[in-house]
């Protein structure tokens, strides 16, 4: 874990999701820019963050890691809140390149 991670997990242990129970998903804009600015990676390519570099060019498989770790993040924060019986470790990302750019796909695994 490098020291920007380090700062993340610090960061995350004082964020919690609301303890209402959450009957649908939700997005919340202010959450993420708080989480984002505790932080002080505003300027920092999401790449580097969540890979440790950067490229000219990304696999398939380093796409999905990053969205998956941001899905991840932005549920932790609270940023992204979900009925109370999914996790973020119960969907997994998917990124296909091709000729007409990327697809991108989310699956809830059974």
């Amino acid at each position: 874990m490098d020291l920007e991670q380090a700062k993340a997990a610090q960061a995350l242990e004082g964020w919690d999701q609301a303890t209402q129970p959450q009957r649908r998903v939700a997005w919340h804009q202010r959450t993420w820019e708080e989480f984002v600015g505790s932080l002080g990676v505003k300027r920092v390519d999401l790449y580097d963050y969540y890979l440790g570099k950067t490229a000219r060019e990304y696999s398939d498989a380093e796409h999905a890691q990053v969205i998956a770790e941001i899905f991840t993040d932005a549920i932790l924060v609270g940023a992204l809140t979900m009925p109370q019986h999914y996790s973020a470790e119960d969907f997994s990302f998917h990124v296909k390149s091709g000729a007409n750019g990327r697809k991108i796909s989310i699956t809830r695994k059974v």
